[in-house]
């Protein structure tokens, strides 16, 4: 059963919810995978701190061809102090 803060992030995102799917969720905290056909990954988890806090990690795994062992892994971390500026960034990972 989806949370509040997933429905409010469905509402106020455009591209991010075509993307990414609903992985867990259990009250202030999301998480949302996307996997292409590629065999890359990407995997966002969203926690609400406080009422106007949110925190952001964004990690990117993608299968380079440089050696069959090795993989290319990217992330970041963010904080947001209000759900318009968090859903402006969702948007921007597609």
């Amino acid at each position: 059963m989806p949370t509040r803060m997933h429905l409010e992030i469905l509402s106020g995102t455009y591209k991010f919810h075509r993307f990414y799917k609903l992985w867990l969720s259990v009250q202030d905290f999301t998480m949302y995978v996307w996997r292409n056909r590629f065999g890359g990954e990407r995997v966002v988890v969203i926690y609400r701190t406080s009422k106007k806090c949110y925190r952001v990690m964004f990690a990117d795994k993608w299968n380079v061809i440089v050696s069959p062992d090795d993989r290319m892994y990217t992330s970041e971390y963010k904080s947001f102090r209000t759900q318009y500026e968090l859903c402006n960034y969702l948007d921007t990972l597609v």
